[in-house]
């Protein structure tokens, strides 16, 4: 018996019975007897046959190549493809695994691998994100800086005072003695003064301040200006007529405007209060933007508010919208100068197709039965100045290369125009090769020629 024993392993237990569970293991099917099972683990470890890690060095080696192919593919494609791609990687990793296991008896960490994949996604979106936000905040700056000092329109409802440009616009446009801006304080009946022209605050005689009583309600009442009998300022010199202007927009008083003249002989009050009831009107319109503007952007900036809508940190994108915004503006202010100038003028680019024409062009281009839209730089300078192809082609050369003006003689039915062709270009710089790129288009402009009048002499 002892003969028997060496060197054996021997298991004993309770015999299986019929109804056990069966036990799922590679290459066993239909095992319901424990038994057996460890039977099988003793002889697998016995033959060194069981399922065997891969190797540390190779493991790391593999990920490390695994993380940085990672990084090069998800650079070069968008982020909802990258997540799809982690998921896909994420099946690929389970079924590889399986087929190892079962062939090979080999098992990866394909869980280390699975993070590592997701890690990485999460990294590359972030990174994209600093570096978006760089560029873009790059861009802004370049932007902000090449607008400044040009001409750009600041949104009333974002300037700090709604008052400042109120009166500015009122000092270039009105020719007043003295003028006084009264606000209303909010749920209440009462206002308050808050910017002169021409005199100060202190130069108010009238003591009361609430607008239910006269003389604002004389001028709620007649819902435009009136006439003041009471003295309203102080030092009023002689023949000085004193008005009030209610600011009501949209039924809701914003203010009151009081205002003194001194007429002349061609005073004409009529016409004078009608210009005064427009400005208000156009004042109180403002006023109440700017009201219903401040008021909403003070209940969206409360800290819950941000919170809970994710705005604690204005992206990015909203200052490039700005910007976009800013550059818009120029963009038609500029537009709308080129298509109210008087000469016909059309602008080419270097291909000699049409750019951008403007009103004057266009009437110019019926009146002549042009199609101006399908006429080249080269057709229109051939058509109006009676050249032949090549002297034409010569001549926009010329202006090409060296950056040039051109006037020429033009003649389209019986009407006579000088016609001035121009090299638009960013500054008189040469380069050394001589490159007629820096042009970036060929203005045509068509001057009417008028007659010179010989005055009549009577001998």
């Amino acid at each position: 018996m002892s003969e028997q024993l060496e060197n054996k392993v021997i298991i004993v237990g309770q015999q299986a019975a019929e109804f056990n569970v069966n036990i799922h293991a590679p290459k066993l099917e239909g095992l319901n007897d424990p038994l057996l099972l460890f039977a099988y683990m003793a002889d697998s470890l016995e033959k060194n046959s069981t399922i065997n890690e891969l190797n540390f060095t190779i493991s790391v080696i593999f990920a490390l190549g695994f993380v940085f192919s990672l990084l090069f593919f998800y650079q070069k494609i968008s982020i909802s493809y990258s997540f799809i791609v982690a998921l896909a990687i994420t099946i690929f990793w389970f079924a590889i695994s399986y087929l190892l296991v079962n062939f090979t008896q080999i098992f990866i960490p394909i869980g280390q691998y699975i993070i590592l994949t997701f890690a990485t996604l999460i990294w590359v979106v972030i990174a994209r994100k600093i570096s978006e936000d760089k560029e873009l905040t790059a861009d802004v700056n370049n932007i902000q800086q090449m607008m400044m000092g040009r001409y750009i329109p600041q949104s009333f409802i974002e300037h700090p005072s709604p008052w400042d440009p109120i009166i500015q616009l009122i000092s270039q446009q009105l020719d007043l003695e003295k003028s006084i801006f009264l606000a209303r304080k909010e749920d209440d009946h009462r206002v308050v003064e808050i910017r002169a022209i021409n005199c100060q605050l202190d130069d108010i005689q009238e003591m009361r301040r609430d607008y239910q009583r006269t003389p604002y309600s004389n001028a709620l009442k007649s819902l435009g200006i009136v006439r003041i009998n009471r003295p309203f300022f102080k030092q009023v010199v002689e023949g000085e007529i004193e008005f009030i202007a209610p600011l009501v927009y949209a039924g809701d008083v914003r203010g009151f405007w009081a205002l003194s003249i001194v007429p002349n002989l061609s005073f004409n009050q009529q016409a004078f209060e009608k210009n005064v009831n427009r400005f208000a009107a156009q004042v109180a319109e403002l006023l109440f933007h700017y009201h219903i503007f401040k008021t909403t952007q003070a209940k969206n900036r409360t800290l819950i508010n941000r919170l809970l809508t994710f705005k604690l940190h204005e992206p990015v994108s909203q200052k490039v919208k700005s910007s976009l915004n800013e550059m818009e503006q120029k963009l038609t202010t500029l537009e709308m100068v080129f298509n109210h100038t008087s000469p016909a003028t059309v602008l080419f680019n270097l291909f000699g197709q049409i750019i951008q024409t403007n009103a004057s062009l266009e009437r110019f281009a019926k009146q002549h039965q042009i199609a101006i839209f399908e006429t080249t730089a080269l057709d229109l300078l051939c058509r109006s100045c009676s050249l032949d192809i090549e002297t034409a082609k010569g001549k926009l050369r010329y202006i090409t290369l060296n950056k040039a003006t051109v006037e020429l003689p033009a003649n389209l039915g019986n009407y006579s125009y000088t016609l001035i062709i121009r090299a638009l270009h960013s500054d008189n710089t040469q380069t050394a090769s001589g490159a007629p790129f820096q042009v970036s288009g060929i203005l045509f402009e068509f001057i009417r020629d008028t007659p010179e009048v010989i005055p009549e002499v009577r001998l």
